[in-house]
């Protein structure tokens, strides 16, 4: 078997990293960690008071705002937890403290999409919405921070990608703020920046487990975090390997693979600012069962780093 390394490039040739997500991998996509010092891109990031927003103490407070003179869009976290903020907004210019935050195709319409880290017991002010207030299409998806479990990383010796094709961007690892973040579940999965129909591999031998390929397509929007393909393969160690976002199968449940088999067609489909592949490892095929770190050969996936693919020995 080729050996596993990351290709051989110049700093120049390094993209820009943002959060632990390349700065570029997510058109119409903003993405915010507020739970560091300073604001930010945002327009400011304060100490949450329920008088600011008309509220008394013991008030419902809603997850998020826009002021109808001033079209401030503000999340807020009156919770003693840190919380996760996807927001998507059609047909409008948001504005931000460095400028117009971009847009882009999704279900024919514009969409822009936030993604905010929000710690306990704060509100951010994150952009200006232009238009009436009360006629925004606004989709959110807000849910408490999963902080990871310690749990020791996993090493195979196969990449989930071919070597034709490659090297292959590695666009979010663990943690990444545009959406590995917020669940323990996917906190350790790691992206890979790759054409439509590229084919996925096998990392390790296994029995594919589970099937899901029913949808068809993706965007931005946070609707889409909801529908995604899927293929999940158990693999001899006992773990569960997640291949997501693809476009094809090319098994079915209880077909037994050989590391570096091909076991579908990569896509764009669920939520996917571009085509890749998403892999998530874990101890148990349970919903929530947590991700683990992984290594391929003696590296772990980094974003912003190059990988070259898997050739099989000859």
């Amino acid at each position: 078997m080729a050996a596993q390394h990351l290709a051989a490039l110049s700093l120049d040739d390094r993209p820009k990293v943002s959060d632990g997500v390349v700065a570029d991998a997510a058109p119409g996509v903003a993405w915010l960690d507020a739970r560091t010092p300073g604001a930010g891109w945002a327009l400011s990031v304060e100490p949450f008071d329920e008088s600011d927003f008309g509220l008394e103490e013991g008030d419902a407070v809603p997850d998020l705002n826009i002021d109808q003179e001033d079209g401030i869009l503000s999340l807020l976290n009156s919770s003693q937890r840190a919380r996760a903020y996807h927001v998507s907004i059609y047909d409008r210019t948001l504005t931000a403290s460095h400028g117009t935050l971009t847009s882009c195709p999704c279900r024919g319409r514009r969409c822009t999409t936030l993604s905010v880290a929000v710690p306990p017991r704060t509100s951010v002010d994150v952009c200006e919405v232009e238009g009436d207030a009360l006629t925004v299409d606004l989709a959110s998806d807000v849910v408490d921070i999963v902080e990871p479990t310690e749990l020791e990383a996993r090493t195979y010796d196969v990449f989930p990608l071919p070597s034709e094709g490659g090297p292959w961007l590695c666009t979010q690892a663990s943690g990444g703020l545009l959406s590995h973040y917020a669940h323990a579940s996917t906190y350790h999965a790691v992206d890979f920046r790759c054409p439509e129909g590229t084919p996925c591999l096998a990392i390790a031998d296994g029995v594919i487990h589970a099937v899901d390929v029913a949808n068809e397509d993706g965007g931005i929007h946070v609707s889409e975090l909801f529908r995604w393909n899927a293929v999940t393969v158990q693999l001899d160690d006992g773990f569960f390997a997640e291949y997501v976002h693809i476009r094809s199968s090319a098994c079915k449940v209880g077909d037994r693979v050989r590391k570096g088999d091909i076991i579908g067609a990569t896509g764009a489909v669920g939520f996917c600012p571009e085509p890749h592949l998403h892999l998530e490892v874990h101890a148990s095929a349970a919903k929530d069962a947590p991700s683990v770190p992984l290594r391929f050969g003696d590296r772990v996936p980094r974003a912003g780093e190059w990988w070259d693919g898997y050739a099989a020995s000859s």
